[in-house]
């Protein structure tokens, strides 16, 4: 008999509980440890219901429609399965007390229920809460809310998950509540939210209480029974879908069944009838379809596990919900692939680039979570998986300046989807606490820059990042950052990196490490060196605009303003039009990066108006002119500040302008004001 299921990414269970009638535990989690509840008594730190205790019950064997309607007779709450013999149940002390000296009883740990796919450093992180499925949503986004937590969209979530935010600490205590039975990473449709982005969700049948727990890693041995063995199963269409043409439906179908038979050895043959044993039977079926299993909005398809423990004929079939829309958006073979998995024995997964992730998204093939999961189930058709992903080169890999835009590469033998974690770093020698270390998270598209002290800046979404992130040794312009696929198995990152002169100068290595989704590391690779000089000095200086000339109501000026201290130096930076220098019938803007607002000249031609963060939207005027805030943008690097002002003027403005600029830095030295161009604007 084979040794325990390990987790999806190669992390040993932590502990059997009781032996399984088919060869498996009755027990198998992706964390632990458990508690046994009689020997040494076990009590939730936070409750909800005060009443009852969530605890596990292992069984003698896997349980009976009467058994499962004895336990309920005993007040027993049943609300998920850990294994095929073993159930988590909301009971009272008087329940426990009932129960048959058979049924073992276990108190659940709040370690167990933070998922191993969440490693990343500490900061702000999205995950998927699941609930048991006896605590009502009122319960649960209290006790989100308890805690201080943001809570996501729900559209379209399984009934008992709530996406939600925040700090490390403060989601590792939703774990202390007794209602709480697992935490994943939150996909990047799912952290996206909005009521545009639905989260599609597969539900499996069969399970009489509604599936297994996201805990749990596996049902029973496969097809081929215990050990790693091959396994010969027959599938057969039983009918068509009204979205899709057959010849569609046989084609991605075939193309998904090939892609679990490259990794492992499972063989699908052609069936002559519907309903035959060691078959995969594929229905297109919608709402109520027999099985007990009626689809609802949300549900794009589900599958039954093999047999045993689910019962022929219906084990390891695989319906689709046919009010669906395949095609577009939902991609039939990234469906197809995901339900195959479970008909061959595979969970869900906590990895959201893997197949078996729990929500819906477009994938090309299995990736190495997938392929090691199933290979704890059948013998490996292909050899082990690919060696650990390994960082190729950085371009440039040697030179000198305060600001560079750096591309690294990366490959991946099992595919670029694999990639989890990309690391890069510039520091004088490895051990230097003085470093410009920065951490892509590719599964998550969140990134992390590390401070001086060691803790990490982060995690943000690289996306909907504003603009510049910086410490004191450097900072990476994120709007101009490129993460994207190369080849098959090569991924590229390109980085515009300025370095601060005064604090970083000096020769530095520069490193990268790679992670794939089943912790594969390459290690720190040294892939070059880099030149940082020393701090310039000088007064700051108005560069230039564009366009310099023009007409008309409407302009965008790009201005450019630099200071040989780094623009991080800039303190102020302005834009002065006029028909003189010394009018005050101007459109004149200041914006201060180190508070990131852009003022307008009042009316008065004398004071301010208050400031407006650039991006924000609503109207900024005055008699003169208006700026589009919404559309500012500020991007500095190396040298440069770079500000982009869309402005419209008023027709009483009307008449040629000079168009004028103004920098200052933050030890109050000027350039003085410069002529940069001209613009006519009409009465």
């Amino acid at each position: 008999m084979r040794n325990l299921l390990r987790a999806a990414a190669g992390l040993a269970i932590a502990l059997v509980l009781a032996s399984s009638s088919y060869g498996q535990p009755a027990v198998r989690t992706k964390t632990g440890p458990t508690r046994k509840y009689r020997e040494q008594g076990w009590r939730p730190a936070k409750q909800v219901n005060k009443s009852r205790e969530h605890v596990l019950l292992v069984l003698p064997s896997e349980p009976t429609a009467w058994e499962m309607g004895e336990l309920r007779k005993s007040g027993a709450v049943l609300a998920g399965y850990a294994g095929p013999q073993a159930v988590v149940a909301a009971v009272t002390p008087e329940v426990i007390a009932s129960l048959s000296p058979g049924i073992e009883v276990y108190g659940i740990d709040p370690a167990g229920k933070w998922s191993p796919a969440l490693d990343q450093p500490e900061g702000e992180l999205t995950v998927v809460v699941e609930f048991y499925r006896d605590v009502p949503e009122s319960a649960m986004r209290h006790i989100a809310r308890a805690e201080g937590l943001e809570i996501g969209p729900s559209r379209r979530l399984a009934p008992n998950h709530l996406v939600v935010s925040g700090p490390e600490a403060g989601l590792r205590r939703l774990a202390e509540w007794d209602e709480v039975s697992y935490l994943f990473p939150a996909s990047e449709e799912l952290r996206r939210g909005g009521e545009e982005t639905f989260a599609y969700r597969c539900e499996t049948t069969w399970a009489e209480l509604g599936g297994y727990l996201q805990a749990a890693v596996g049902v029973g041995d496969g097809w081929d029974g215990p050990g790693l063995g091959a396994a010969d199963i027959r599938y057969f269409v039983r009918n068509g879908s009204a979205r899709l043409t057959q010849a569609a439906v046989q084609s991605e179908l075939a193309r998904a069944m090939n892609e679990w038979s490259r990794w492992v050895a499972v063989n699908f043959q052609a069936g002559s009838r519907e309903g035959d044993p060691r078959q995969v039977d594929f229905l297109f079926a919608r709402g109520d379809h027999g099985d007990g299993a009626p689809f609802v909005p949300g549900v794009l398809a589900h599958a039954s596990y093999p047999s045993p423990p689910v019962p022929e004929p219906v084990a390891g079939d695989v319906h689709f919900n046919d009010d669906e829309p395949w095609g577009a958006p939902w991609d039939f073979f990234s469906v197809a692939l995901h339900e195959l998995g479970h008909a061959i024995g595979l969970m869900h997964s906590d990895y959201p680039n893997s197949v078996m992730y729990r929500y819906y998204s477009r994938r090309t093939g299995a990736t190495a979570v997938d392929i090691d999961a199933a290979r704890t189930l059948y013998a490996s058709r292909t050899g082990a998986p690919g060696a650990p992903p390994a960082p190729l080169l950085v371009s440039p890999s040697q030179g000198s300046g305060a600001a560079r835009t750096f591309q690294f590469l990366f490959n991946d033998t099992d595919g670029m989807d694999n990639i989890h974690r990309i690391q890069v770093m510039f520091n004088p020698d490895f051990e230097s606490g003085a470093r410009c270390h920065f951490v892509w998270d590719y599964s998550m598209s969140t990134f992390f820059l590390r401070r001086p002290d060691g803790s990490w800046m982060g995690p943000h979404v690289w996306e909907s990042f504003p603009g510049v992130i910086g410490n004191e040794y450097c900072s990476v312009d994120v709007n101009r950052v490129v993460m994207q696929k190369t080849g098959t198995n090569t991924f590229g990152v390109i980085m515009p990196i300025s370095f601060n002169e005064s604090s970083f100068a000096g020769r530095k290595n520069i490193w990268a490490y790679a992670t794939d989704v089943a912790g594969r590391v390459s290690g720190w690779v040294r892939m070059g060196t880099w030149d940082v000089p020393g701090a310039q000095t000088g007064p700051p200086r108005v560069d230039s605009v564009t366009p310099s000339s023009g007409a008309g109501r409407l302009a965008t000026l790009t201005a450019v303003f630099s200071d040989p201290g780094g623009a991080s130096d800039l303190g102020s930076v302005q834009l002065h039009i006029a028909a003189g220098l010394e009018s005050r019938d101007r459109c004149q803007i200041a914006y201060l990066p180190q508070v990131n607002l852009l003022f307008l000249r009042a009316a008065d031609g004398v004071g301010w108006l208050a400031g407006r963060t650039p991006g924000t939207a609503g109207g900024y005027s005055n008699s003169r002119c208006a700026v589009d805030v919404g559309r500012v943008t500020a991007t500095r690097f190396g040298e440069t500040l770079t500000l982009v002002a869309p402005l419209e003027f008023n027709g009483s403005f009307g008449g040629g302008k000079t168009i004028f600029g103004l920098a200052e830095d933050l030890s109050g030295n000027l350039s003085g004001w410069r002529a940069l161009g001209s613009w006519n604007v009409p009465f």
